[in-house]
């Protein structure tokens, strides 16, 4: 090999040298970055297997148009109530949960909705979109 060869060569290497130590804090930004969304996934995917929402009972007080619902918390994770939503007819109604702050597991919420007519379809959806469906 001549000098000239030789020369290239130590100037490729070196130019790949710096260009490793430029990228290597990205690459492991990047990596941190990777890693942590997959520890959160993890994380995720365990509490929605852990959920467990059932709706105990179900009742519509037809003179008042008040709905009265029990949902229990037959799982292992805490819910925070205002996750917790009502759909009748597949709509959104607003409600009132008890206790207002949080579902411990074995614990059941109280659902009060006012002005419910004729509810053709009535769910409740809690936290990861588990949900449960009751006939009125």
């Amino acid at each position: 090999m001549s000098t000239g060869g030789a020369a290239a060569f130590a100037v490729i290497l070196l130019g790949f040298v710096i260009g490793l130590s430029i990228a290597q804090p990205s690459i492991q930004s990047a990596s941190d970055d990777l890693k942590d969304a997959r520890e959160e996934l993890s994380e995720e995917l365990l509490e929605i297997r852990n959920t467990d929402l059932s709706i105990s009972s179900c009742d519509l007080n037809g003179s008042t148009s008040v709905m009265n619902l029990t949902v229990s918390n037959g799982g292992t994770t805490v819910w925070d109530v205002g996750e917790v939503h009502l759909l009748v007819n597949g709509t959104i109604v607003p409600s009132r949960l008890f206790p207002s702050t949080y579902c411990y597991p074995n614990q059941e919420l109280l659902i009060r909705a006012d002005n419910v007519t004729s509810p053709s379809s009535v769910m409740v959806v809690g936290p990861w979109g588990v949900g449960a469906a009751c006939e009125v």
